[in-house]
């Protein structure tokens, strides 16, 4: 233990020097040509994917003609079998339309995804994967972060 008070120096953060993850940097920069509306929950925490989802599903309602992707990575990706039944029955419940929801790997399966103009929800079952998901959407959500 130290015998004085003062601070102990931070010679770097770790999130900010690691490598790019080998997504991250095969993940195309350009702008997407799509019109639809994607988002991340990143990190989320049991019990938040309910909220994602709520949302989806009024966002669905409220844009209509505008295709809505909902990207979901939870922060412990074990838990994605039980995230991708649980969207399957919220949108079951919405009845907003025929929807799919996929779990993916990678980013890189993403802009596959994406490619295709529908309302989805893409749940993500790998870590790593956030920073170059981030750089796909229009909007994000970081879990940890409601009351």
């Amino acid at each position: 233990t130290r015998s004085d008070s003062a601070p102990i120096p931070i010679v770097f953060d770790l999130k900010t020097t690691k490598r790019p993850s080998e997504a991250s940097r095969t993940v195309p920069l350009a702008p997407r040509t799509s019109n639809s509306f994607v988002w991340a929950a990143g990190s989320t925490h049991p019990g938040e994917e309910d909220e994602v989802l709520s949302t989806h599903n009024h966002l669905c309602r409220a844009q209509s003609g505008v295709p809505i992707v909902t990207i979901i990575a939870p922060r412990h990706p074990e838990r994605a079998p039980e995230i991708e039944a649980l969207a399957r029955l919220r949108l079951a419940e919405a009845g907003t339309g025929q929807q799919a929801v996929l779990m993916l790997r990678s980013a890189v399966e993403v802009v596959d995804a994406l490619a295709k103009q529908e309302s989805k929800v893409l749940v993500i079952c790998s870590l790593g994967q956030l920073p170059a998901l981030y750089k796909l959407c229009d909007a994000a959500f970081v879990g940890g972060s409601l009351p």
